[in-house]
């Protein structure tokens, strides 16, 4: 009998420089967590097979700089991917209000691209941004939902894996 082969699904990670999105990659490919991470240039990519309601799915994830000089680099990986996280600091109020710009970035490749967000930084709760502002800005892009917004802390591992199941399920 014939082994079937997982579904592909190219995942890219986006947001402002500092908000996490090596953290995420790292913690969700080799569910490891450093303190230090030196910026990403360019981008970084990485593959893991995961089982999710009993089917094989192979993620193709791509951990792009969130430098402005290196947008044009992570806009060249736009075209093939399926969907977008989105991450911002839930300490950082400008990464917050970035997450439109964001999303019109790969709206100009994708009329209707599946996209999550995340807040990442969970466990630093003392310092995050009022939830009141989080949802303003949320409620206002188009075509969204809550259900599509997980607080994430690549630190402890907390809605990592939950966020990723989200982008099969959508």
């Amino acid at each position: 009998m014939k082994k079937k082969l997982p579904k592909d699904i190219s995942i890219i990670l986006l947001g402002d420089t500092g908000v996490g999105k090596t953290s995420i990659f790292i913690r969700y490919s080799k569910n490891k967590f450093t303190e230090n991470y030196i910026s990403t240039i360019s981008a970084d990519f990485e593959r893991k097979n995961i089982e999710y309601k009993n089917k094989t799915y192979s993620f193709r994830i791509y951990d792009t700089a969130g430098q402005e000089r290196f947008r044009s680099i992570a806009k060249s990986y736009f075209h093939f991917a399926d969907c977008f996280i989105i991450i911002f600091d839930l300490t950082n109020k400008v990464s917050l209000i970035s997450v439109p710009t964001w999303i019109d970035l790969i709206k100009d490749f994708n009329e209707n691209p599946l996209f999550i967000i995340l807040g990442n930084k969970n466990d630093l709760k003392n310092s995050q941004i009022p939830q009141a502002e989080i949802e303003q800005v949320i409620q206002n892009i188009n075509n969204f939902n809550e259900e599509k917004f997980f607080k994430v802390s690549a630190k402890s591992g907390d809605n990592i894996n939950e966020a990723f199941y989200k982008m099969i399920d959508l």
